[in-house]
């Protein structure tokens, strides 16, 4: 069933699934075949969706971001919770992990600002949209 949609439009799922929840059916390949062509025939002039080049890029950035904060917060939680007994060598060892991780922290920052500026330019003259909004939306919604 996968081979009919070979080189067919990508579209947003946001408009088959209003066929489908007008139908009441369950979400699979032949409903969304069956969709996608309901979509086209009501919207003739609807330009195919066009998959950004850097969305990949601009979607595993701010996950790969979240993991390393995940992990900052964790060494720096456990750099907190040693005992005043504890060997020297030990909170140095976490301090060079804890240092690491920082600046892998923002050298991923400084790349997402970067890819967002080539990618989301217009999003960022937006009163209270980050950097990190800007590429997660830009990640979600693709090149409209």
């Amino acid at each position: 069933m996968a081979s009919l949609f070979i080189g067919a439009p990508l579209f947003h799922p946001s408009l088959t699934s209003q066929y489908r929840a007008r139908r009441g059916k369950k979400k699979n390949e032949l409903v969304d075949g069956e969709n996608v062509a309901r979509v086209l025939l009501a919207n003739p002039g609807l330009p195919p969706y066009q998959l950004c080049t850097q969305r990949t890029r601009l979607q595993d950035l701010p996950r790969t971001r979240d993991r390393l904060g995940e992990q900052r917060k964790a060494n720096q939680m456990m750099l907190e919770a040693l005992p005043d007994t504890t060997t020297a060598s030990l909170s140095t060892a976490l301090q060079a992990v804890l240092t690491s991780v920082e600046a892998a922290f923002k050298e991923l920052e400084h790349a997402m600002a970067i890819l967002v500026a080539q990618v989301a330019s217009t999003l960022l003259t937006l009163q209270g949209i980050s950097v990190m909004l800007a590429g997660t939306v830009s990640a979600e919604i693709g090149d409209i």
